[in-house]
């Protein structure tokens, strides 16, 4: 992989500051941490493609291959870290779409929204027959927020809050080590990738990914060039025309 083990220690140096800023929530809370993933045939694509969701919502996966791991009660800091260290640099990122769909009979790809446009989008930008098996190999994924809550569901506005700053530079840190060359954000903008700096002022927002003027945060499929990329910043497409959502999307790129 181009982006070798020492690119990786940039984006793992940030996972132990993730621990400090998170202790109190710790305490009394189960999270599960999430990794960004480089696909195994990633660096051989000409478009290079980052798909950014918002959070985990919950993971059954438990082998080491695995892009996240978490646990029933708050671990210590040095456990934390080293798990962290051997889930960042493990072999088989995307391992569990295969142990989802062997193990526990779920198919990761046909059982979300998220993941089914994300193929019919990547099979455009990337460059492969929609029927591929294990296209996810050629794309990364990463989520805003690596920390969310074990059971599932979204993080809380308060470990929203207390990962951000830690949050925002590994996003930042993650497009900086797998240069890519398209970026798709399915997030939204409210609340995820932007937010309220000032709550007395009330109008000033800065947004996650540095570059990207305060004034283009309006749009609800926005596109433009940041970061040496072509990036696309859409809502979530659950409970949509998903066949319409794919071609805004790719209409977006496509008029950057």
């Amino acid at each position: 992989m181009e982006n070798n083990r020492e690119l990786n220690e940039m984006i793992f140096q940030n996972y132990g500051e993730l621990y400090d800023a998170m202790l109190n929530y710790l305490r009394e809370n189960c999270f599960i941490t999430h990794f960004p993933i480089q696909g195994d045939r990633y660096d051989e694509q000409s478009n290079k493609l980052l798909l950014v969701g918002r959070s985990l919502n919950g993971w059954g996966c438990k082998d080491e291959y695995s892009g996240a791991f978490q646990y029933e009660k708050a671990p210590a800091r040095d456990d934390y870290v080293e798990k962290a260290y051997r889930a960042l640099f493990a072999k088989r990122r995307y391992g569990f779409i295969e142990e989802n769909r062997i193990k526990h009979h779920y198919d990761t790809i046909a059982r979300s929204a998220f993941w089914r446009t994300a193929k019919l989008i990547s099979s455009e930008i990337v460059g492969f027959p929609p029927d591929e098996a294990n296209w996810y190999e050629r794309i990364a994924w990463a989520n805003l927020f690596p920390a969310a809550p074990s059971e599932g569901g979204n993080p809380s506005d308060h470990l929203i809050s207390a990962q951000r700053p830690i949050a925002r530079k590994l996003l930042n840190q993650t497009i900086d080590v797998y240069k890519p060359t398209h970026i798709l954000f399915v997030t939204g903008w409210d609340d995820w990738l932007y937010y309220r700096t000032d709550h007395k002022k009330g109008d000033h927002f800065q947004c996650m990914l540095d570059g990207i003027p305060e004034a283009e945060i309006k749009a609800i499929i926005w596109g433009g060039l940041c970061r040496g990329a072509k990036i696309v910043i859409a809502n979530r497409p659950e409970r949509k025309a998903e066949t319409e959502y794919v071609k805004s999307v790719l209409r977006a790129f496509q008029d950057i």
